[in-house]
């Protein structure tokens, strides 16, 4: 990454995006001892993946903005990712097993964005909004399917409906914390 670049960026969540993406490629799988609970969402899981001898990191638009380079890395396909899910699903049980609750939160990818004017339109990306929500509720459909310890809050509103940041927005999260409080009133995990 260009250093004088990251000085930049035009919201805190665009360092959360590349603080992610760099943690997960070089993560040490630990297990967490002090946390019986995992909160997951897919909402960029379908995203193409960049390929390295040590691990592997999403290709985030984000990450060419602030002068990331691919190097040494090679593009995965997305139709290597779709074909490859249930293997994906299988190495992240394996992962989240200490975990005594897993909650999926189903997060979607807004199709509607905002101008600088305020006004809303059609996101110019549709087909890989598309693409990132199928794979995304493909994965979850796995995940719940081959695990027992699964909760889920659901959609907020259809991806049609939604729109850039809207998971910023106070009526998300009151209805992310309305549903959370269910969710971990009806355990015993805590």
């Amino acid at each position: 990454l260009d250093e004088e670049r990251l000085e930049e960026f035009t919201s805190p969540y665009e360092v959360i995006e590349i603080n992610t993406d760099f943690r997960k490629r070089l993560r040490r799988h630990n297990d967490f001892p002090k946390s019986n609970v995992i909160l997951l969402d897919f909402m960029h899981e379908g995203r193409q993946s960049i390929k390295y001898k040590s691990g592997s990191m999403v290709n985030r638009p984000v990450l060419r903005r602030y002068g990331y380079s691919l190097g040494s890395g090679k593009l995965h396909s997305l139709d290597n990712k779709i074909n490859d899910i249930d293997k994906y699903v299988d190495a992240l049980i394996d992962y989240i097993s200490s975990y005594e609750l897993v909650i999926i939160n189903k997060l979607r990818n807004p199709k509607l964005a905002i101008d600088e004017n305020g006004n809303l339109y059609k996101n110019e990306n549709f087909a890989e909004i598309n693409y990132l929500n199928f794979y995304a509720a493909t994965f979850e459909e796995a995940l719940i399917a081959k695990m027992e310890n699964v909760e889920v809050i659901p959609e907020f509103d259809s991806p049609d409906k939604l729109q850039d940041g809207y998971q910023l927005e106070e009526d998300y999260q009151s209805y992310f914390k309305g549903k959370m409080k269910e969710i971990l009133s009806r355990t015993t995990v805590i």
